[in-house]
């Protein structure tokens, strides 16, 4: 288990135990930083992060890490996303959700409307599917990517256009795992009169807005994200809500909240050292390792977990060439040794 430290000063009793992963559900309004700073609030301590923040207007989990969890972040950058996006149909906007300014885009007429949904939406159904895979994507303009070192978004509030050629060099290759459409309703609105809903497995650092966007084009009409959603972070899902964090910390129950970190290294390989090992690695030593090694990349550098009897020790490189003894370096001591 993850060696947790008292925190002193006023109301110390209820917050004895601040280091985790808190799994939060935002609602729609705050910012991911401003959740931090209730979380750092709450619980009484400055060393809090969250792994993958949310636009203002989305919803869903943030998964925030408290005092020396905030060592893990790290190591969830490479975590598959899951959302629901709900999306209308109808106009194109500058930030590709429902805050921004339209900026194209048209109805579908009754008759292209009907086409769409016939033999249960096998067109909406097949533009969805077209969307999985490796893609290559560009940022949009109302983003946090920096530019020259501004944000994107800084260039759009000032009316701004950025030098295209960089901007065009922001593209990232994202993939997206599964695409599914989930259901639509008519709205009844005759400038956007088809709301639908698709749920989304992506790789890190895609935009799921954009790929709303991106399908409405597909379809002739153009869409923004009217919600968004985000349902899974790695292996995380659920959340508690801002209401019911305050609730729990007034009840002195915060401290039961946090998960232990190791729960974020469970895609990384496992080593089991011994409790000399341990102390060797803790103390900045490389080690060969003889015992049963799990299978890493043939005479690549592979990052591991550590563990020793007494738990998690932190995360190593295991280097591994042919016919030699595996090398085992810290990258990160995330538990003290003594």
């Amino acid at each position: 288990m993850w060696p947790l430290s008292p925190r002193r000063g006023r109301n110390s009793d209820r917050l004895a135990l601040a280091d985790g992963i808190l799994l939060l559900r935002k609602d729609r309004g705050p910012t991911s930083f401003d959740l931090v700073a209730l979380v750092r609030r709450l619980y009484q301590t400055r060393r809090v992060g969250h792994a993958g923040s949310l636009d203002p207007f989305a919803t869903g989990l943030l998964v925030v890490c408290l005092g020396r969890a905030t060592a893990v972040i790290r190591y969830m950058e490479d975590y598959d996303k899951r959302y629901l996006a709900t999306l209308r149909l109808g106009r194109t906007t500058t930030s590709q959700d429902l805050t921004g300014e339209t900026t194209g885009g048209r109805p579908p007429d009754a008759a292209e409307l009907a086409a769409l949904l016939a033999d249960g939406g096998r067109a909406l159904r097949a533009a969805i599917d077209a969307q999985q895979g490796t893609v290559s994507q560009l940022p949009p303009l109302h983003s946090a990517i920096k530019l020259d070192g501004r944000p994107l978004y800084s260039y759009a509030h000032r009316g701004e256009e950025p030098d295209r050629e960089r901007y065009e060099a922001k593209r990232r290759l994202v993939t997206v795992h599964g695409a599914q459409l989930v259901g639509w309703r008519l709205t009844g609105i005759a400038a956007e009169p088809l709301e639908i809903a698709v749920a989304y497995h992506v790789s890190k650092g895609t935009y799921v807005r954009t790929l709303v966007h991106d399908l409405g084009l597909s379809l002739g009409f153009g869409a923004y994200c009217l919600a968004l959603e985000r349902t899974t972070v790695g292996p995380y899902s659920g959340g508690i809500s801002q209401a019911g964090l305050e609730a729990e910390i007034a009840a002195g129950r915060g401290a039961g909240l946090l998960l232990d970190p190791a729960s974020a290294l469970g895609h990384l390989p496992v080593i089991e050292l011994s409790t000399e090992q341990g102390r060797r690695i803790a103390h900045g030593q490389t080690i060969p390792v003889s015992r049963p090694l799990p299978d890493t990349a043939g005479g690549q550098p592979e990052r591991v977990q550590m563990t020793d009897p007494r738990g998690l020790l932190g995360v190593g490189i295991l280097t591994r060439g042919a016919g030699e003894t595996p090398i085992l370096r810290a990258e990160r001591i995330l538990t003290a040794r003594g």
